[in-house]
């Protein structure tokens, strides 16, 4: 039987390696850990984005199951928060109506400190949203909001009167202080494109009145015509617009 001290020992095998196979074998290293970079973080972007669908496809539900007990009325769009509470139309708000089909607490009925917030896994919540996304000094944030144009200040709209509920929209993705939705405060945070918050390709989902969410680039749902105006709001389309009828004024 050979003596284990005739075998090489490890220290010996170590130096078996030159600078070039130490240089080669964390070259290697190095290179499948710079690979497996955009791997990962394109993974964490398909994550946030499925949440984030699935939140919108949450409160699709919860309006399809709200609308036989309302009469088909859609629910009011909201306002920034402090004025919102104060409207006579505060408990048709989408935030306050649609919750309890969703086993979800009233915003009003949450603590300060537990307001929805960048980072908490909640329907309230988009987790694409970073705080570099929130407006400044803001108090509450929505991280979703209600299209303006399905109710006024003093009325709710019957969803019997939206022209085409797969091309209108009901909700998007956004992160501002209002709960009520137009072209200017949805936020477009993914895409093929570095900065997708201002590119044409940048895209944001968009929940629509009949229950169907998609993707939607900025360069259809942010479009203007030769005036200035936002497209979505001034003509109705087969395909997309804020308008749920020809003349639908959101004020």
């Amino acid at each position: 039987m050979k003596h284990c001290a005739d075998r090489p020992d490890l220290w010996y095998r170590l130096q078996a390696f030159g600078l070039p196979e130490v240089l080669l074998i964390l070259t290697a290293c190095i290179g499948v850990i710079l690979l497996a970079i955009p791997f990962l973080t394109t993974q964490k972007k398909q994550h946030t984005q499925i949440h984030s669908v699935e939140n919108l496809r949450q409160w699709g539900i919860a309006l399809n199951l709200a609308l036989p007990d309302v009469s088909n009325q859609l629910p009011w769009k909201g306002d920034p928060w402090e004025q919102a509470r104060k409207a006579p139309l505060f408990n048709y708000a989408w935030y306050i109506l649609l919750r309890p089909y969703i086993s979800q607490p009233a915003l009003d009925e949450i603590p300060e400190n537990h307001q929805p917030r960048v980072g908490e896994k909640s329907i309230w919540v988009n987790p694409a949203v970073a705080k570099r996304d929130l407006p400044r000094g803001a108090s509450r944030v929505f991280f979703y909001a209600m299209n303006a144009y399905l109710s006024t200040d003093k009325e709710l709209l019957r969803i019997s009167r939206v022209h085409n509920p797969s091309a209108t929209v009901f909700m998007a993705e956004t992160a501002s202080e209002s709960a009520s939705l137009r072209p200017e405060n949805v936020i477009s945070l993914f895409g093929n494109t570095r900065n997708p918050r201002k590119d044409p390709e940048g895209m944001a989902h968009f929940l629509f009145c009949d229950g169907r969410v998609a993707a939607v680039t900025r360069r259809t749902f942010a479009a203007k015509d030769e005036n200035g105006n936002y497209i979505a709001e001034t003509r109705l389309d087969s395909r997309f617009t804020f308008l749920p009828y020809e003349g639908a004024k959101p004020f």
